[in-house]
C-alpha cells in the first residue's frame, strides 16, 4: 500500500506523522522504519516490499526524500506496482516530484496529496546560537522547561506541538539532550563559572536536577543518544521513540 504526500515541508511532515501514528495504533504488531538517502539500502527496501516479517504482520515504512536521489528514484519507480500491492505500507514524503514520476504515482498510490507551503517561516531551532526558531507562537524551549520540571503532560504536549510545527526530530532530541547534559554538569559543579554556563542556565539546570536522580539523568542521556543513532540507521522513527521516552518518565 502506498501513500504519497508532497509540497510544503511542514504540512507534508505533519500529514506523514499523523498517518504513521494512526497506522501504528491500528497495527500495533507492525514494525516501523524510516528510510532516506542517508540510510538507503536496496536489499532492506526489497525486504520491506516482501511484507511479512518473522514476528510482525507487516512493515510501515516512511520513504523520506528518496525520490530526490536519481538512483533511488529509478529503483522505486521500477517497483511502484510492488510497493502498491505490498502487505507493507509505504509513506512517501517529498518537497517536489517531477511530472512523469507524479503521473506514475497517481496511478498506483492509495492516497496522494499535494500540500502547498504554509505562511510559516521554516527557520528551525538549533543548539547553534547563530540560528533561531521561526516566528510563530511555539517556543521550542518549552520542551526543556517541561523536562526540567519533570512535567510529563507538559513535555508530551510540547513534543506533539513541535511535530505539528515541523520541527525535526533531530532538533528535538538535540534540545532534550542538551538540557539533560546541563543538569548532569550542574550537579557536579559548584558555580556557573565552574560549569561554563551562564548563571540563569546553571541555576535552572541545578534546580531541575533535583527532580531526578543522577542515574535517571544518565539513563535518559543514554536513551536519547541511542534513539538518535538508531533513527539515522533506520531502526525506528525518532519522534515515536522520543514519545516512548517521555511516557516512560
Amino acid at each position: 500500500m502506498l501513500y504519497v504526500y508532497y509540497g510544503g515541508r511542514i504540512p507534508v511532515r505533519s500529514a506523514a506523522q499523523k498517518t504513521v501514528d494512526f497506522l501504528l495504533h491500528k497495527k500495533p504488531d507492525a514494525s516501523f522504519y524510516r528510510m532516506s538517502p542517508d540510510n538507503w539500502s536496496i536489499s532492506q527496501c526489497e525486504e520491506y516490499i516482501g511484507g511479512q516479517g518473522l514476528f510482525n504482520l507487516a512493515y510501515i515504512v516512511w520513504l523520506d526524500a528518496c525520490f530526490s536521489e536519481e538512483e533511488i528514484s529509478d529503483f522505486l519507480v521500477s517497483k511502484l506496482d510492488a510497493l502498491a500491492g505490498s502487505q507493507s505500507i509505504f509513506i512517501v514524503t517529498e518537497e517536489k516530484i517531477n511530472k512523469p514520476i507524479l503521473t506514475k504515482l497517481e496511478k498506483t498510490a492509495k492516497e496522494i496529496k499535494n500540500f502547498k507551503d504554509e505562511s510559516v517561516s521554516e527557520r528551525r531551532f538549533s543548539l547553534d546560537s547563530n540560528t533561531s526558531i521561526s516566528k510563530n507562537e511555539f517556543n521550542p524551549f518549552a520542551l526543556g522547561d517541561a523536562l526540567v520540571r519533570r512535567d510529563k503532560p507538559a513535555l508530551w504536549a510540547a513534543h506533539q506541538e513541535s511535530i505539528h510545527r515541523g520541527i525535526s526530530a533531530e532538533e528535538t532530541v538535540g534540545l532534550l539532550f542538551w538540557q539533560v547534559k546541563s543538569m548532569l554538569v550542574a550537579t557536579s559543579a559548584k558555580t556557573a563559572e565552574d560549569a561554563d554556563m551562564k548563571p540563569f542556565v546553571f541555576n535552572k539546570a541545578r534546580a531541575g536536577a533535583k527532580e531526578y536522580s543522577i542515574q535517571e539523568l544518565r539513563d535518559l542521556s543514554h536513551k536519547l543518544v541511542k534513539l538518535y543513532h538508531d533513527g539515522h540507521r533506520g531502526l525506528g522513527e525518532m519522534n515515536v521513540e522520543v514519545e516512548r521516552v517521555i511516557l516512560g518518565m
